[in-house]
């Protein structure tokens, strides 16, 4: 590899972009590991990041010219690899639509919009959303459904209870068992992820 001044990051993209593989190679180097970072805060697999974080790289390096503030090549990066990861996030809620069912979704729909909404602290957010997931999916059956219907349907109590052949009074108590169920089961299992 030629020799380059890392310092100078501006001279590195110019460089890049007329044509030098060792200089795009060098920026590379100096922010691989924020980028990984980035995409490994949207997507768990250690493999999926280190793949999209490749894709990061490569449509990095087609678009390079693009890039019009030069003096924060790490923002611009960090920017394509959010988009890149919030992008695979959908195509697996997609797939799982195709695989599960509604709630599951649902549940996916809720994880993208939460993503796109708070990009802070989204690896306290994505535990929290594994953890109330798998709390609903050891839901009983009848509880699952209710909670699908009237969170994730807009069903009111009126029309559950009249399906169930039930009181309304009563599905708001099963609505509030489950509630409290959740909870529980959610706070569990933070407490015991430390």
């Amino acid at each position: 590899m030629a020799a380059f001044d890392a310092s100078d990051e501006v001279g590195l993209i110019r460089q890049a972009v007329a044509g030098s593989r060792d200089a795009f190679a060098l920026l590379v180097q100096l922010h691989q590991a924020a980028v990984r970072w980035c995409v490994v805060r949207y997507v768990r697999d250690p493999a999926t990041a280190d793949d999209l974080a490749q894709e990061v790289f490569l449509a990095a390096y087609q678009n390079l010219a693009t890039c019009r503030s030069t003096g924060s090549l790490r923002g611009w990066l960090l920017g394509i690899a959010r988009n890149m990861a919030i992008q695979h996030v959908r195509t697996e809620a997609r797939r799982r639509l195709k695989e599960r069912g509604p709630l599951s979704t649902q549940l996916a729909q809720w994880r993208i919009e939460q993503l796109e909404q708070a990009p802070g602290d989204d690896l306290e957010h994505e535990r929290k959303f594994d953890t109330l997931r798998h709390c609903v999916e050891h839901l009983a059956p009848e509880s699952r459904r209710v909670v699908e219907e009237h969170y994730f349907h807009r069903q009111t109590v009126e029309s559950i209870a009249q399906r169930q052949g039930r009181g309304a009074g009563a599905v708001r108590m099963m609505l509030l068992r489950i509630r409290k169920s959740l909870a529980d089961c959610i706070h569990k299992n933070l407490r015991k992820q430390g």
